[in-house]
């Protein structure tokens, strides 16, 4: 019983670094426009990068199994650990850049070049995943259910992205 719940320890820390970088590449990318979007982007890009590998993980593993794949639940999770870590160590090492673009370029243009970045890291946390997916699984049918699953996870990304983008007021949201 110690074994199973110390297993799930590395993941936990991933996703709290995740949390972490993300929450503070958020907060940098909206540096120039005040406390109030600081708060929003803090909140905002660890929904977007946890809760998006929290929402795309399931079908990952589903479309695996379910296409005579090999992958288990927690080579799953271990792909997600390892994407959660290097997507975390790149935000971090981006929030410097994003303070200084968000502090010169003070309009919406700022927002739109993070937001495009994040989309980019984002994605290559993806491909990531994918990536070791693809080297792992044998059969043409459980490689084609982890390529239909990137696009799945793309699209899934893409609509929580504009969904928080939305909800925060940002491009004419709600707000």
């Amino acid at each position: 019983m110690v074994q199973a719940s110390s297993s799930y320890a590395p993941l936990g820390r991933s996703a709290a670094a995740g949390i972490l970088g993300s929450a503070v590449f958020g907060a940098a990318v909206f540096a120039g426009h005040g406390a109030n979007l600081m708060v929003q982007g803090a909140w905002m890009a660890p929904a977007l990068f946890v809760g998006g590998a929290a929402l795309a993980l399931p079908p990952l593993y589903l479309s695996s199994a379910l296409s005579g794949g090999q992958a288990t639940p927690a080579e799953v999770a271990a792909s997600a650990q390892r994407a959660l870590g290097a997507v975390s160590t790149v935000l971090l090492g981006l929030a410097a850049p994003a303070v200084f673009f968000s502090v010169t370029l003070r309009s919406t243009l700022s927002i739109v070049l993070l937001a495009a970045v994040m989309a980019m890291v984002g994605s290559a946390g993806i491909l990531t995943v994918a990536v070791d997916r693809w080297t792992r699984e044998t059969t043409a049918r459980a490689l084609l259910a982890s390529t239909v699953w990137c696009f799945f996870a793309f699209a899934v990304g893409g609509r929580l992205m504009v969904s928080l983008a939305k909800s925060a007021g940002l491009f004419g949201g709600e707000g």
